[in-house]
């Protein structure tokens, strides 16, 4: 019995299957889905540790796999230590 892959929405963050070589981003680097596109097609962010963004990539669902839901974490399906990687803060401070 095949899985079928989990439905990707808008915040979910995801790993990537394959290198993006064109903007130096390797296999395995983690983002956040932006924006949802018919087609299996997804607008997804990649930051820095500072949360800055160093790259928008238009990517095929096949590209990536998902490691953590936004939806999931609100429905209570996921553990409130779970946390998403490499998601800036929206209360960080400038100083």
């Amino acid at each position: 019995m095949q899985l079928s892959p989990l439905k990707a929405s808008e915040l979910d963050v995801i790993e990537l299957l394959r290198p993006l070589p064109d903007r130096q981003i390797p296999t395995g680097s983690q983002g956040t889905i932006l924006a949802t596109y018919p087609n299996d097609r997804f607008l997804i962010e990649f930051a820095n540790d500072e949360g800055e963004t160093i790259a928008l990539c238009d990517l095929n669902r096949s590209d990536f796999t998902i490691v953590w839901q936004a939806d999931a974490e609100l429905h209570g399906l996921l553990s409130p230590s779970s946390k998403a990687v490499g998601v800036a803060s929206l209360n960080s401070t400038s100083s």
